[in-house]
């Protein structure tokens, strides 16, 4: 799932900017509004609004979700959902207040630059950790000479997230 603005040419829903969709299967939302804004969490109101909007175009089908940094912090705070089996958070930005929502049966990758001065791979690793005593199979993955942006070791983010993806929902 991916973070960030909404896009000005996005349709209005309800006085709201919708999230975009593109023509295909891989779906990718933008939110409506910059930030967490605190106990309002837009981010996670429109991550739940294309949630249902997924399953309402392939329901019982098991559900990935992707993000970098805010994106990955959607995506650990709906990883509780039933039918999202994989998550994908790649230098996600992980509060001490966030839930932590693992369970068997959820796949979970967790990649960070260890340069990373925007958000902490350790909280990363610690987040993994607390998701692995839950029961979620996870996969810790630091990324050597990496920071925050993703831009230096770009096929190794795409390989293994692609590769981590495509297993944990075909097999």
């Amino acid at each position: 799932m991916a973070q960030g603005p909404g896009r000005a040419n996005a349709p209005v829903c309800g006085g709201h900017r919708a999230p975009s969709w593109r023509p295909h299967r891989r779906r990718e939302a933008r939110n409506r509004h910059f930030g967490w804004n605190g106990e309002e969490q837009t981010p996670l109101t429109d991550a739940r609004w294309a949630l249902d909007e997924i399953r309402g175009r392939y329901a019982g089908q098991p559900i990935a979700l992707i993000g970098h940094s805010m994106g990955g912090r959607v995506a650990t705070h709906l990883a509780g959902e039933a039918d999202v089996t994989t998550v994908v958070a790649l230098a996600p930005w992980v509060e001490n207040g966030d839930p932590r929502l693992g369970r068997p049966g959820l796949k979970v990758l967790l990649m960070h630059g260890v340069n990373d001065k925007t958000t902490d791979p350790r909280r990363t690793e610690a987040l993994g950790e607390v998701l692995r005593g839950q029961g979620a199979d996870v996969t810790w993955r630091p990324v050597e000479g990496e920071g925050h942006a993703m831009l230096r070791h770009p096929l190794t983010w795409h390989r293994e997230v692609a590769d981590f993806v495509t297993d944990s929902l075909l097999r």
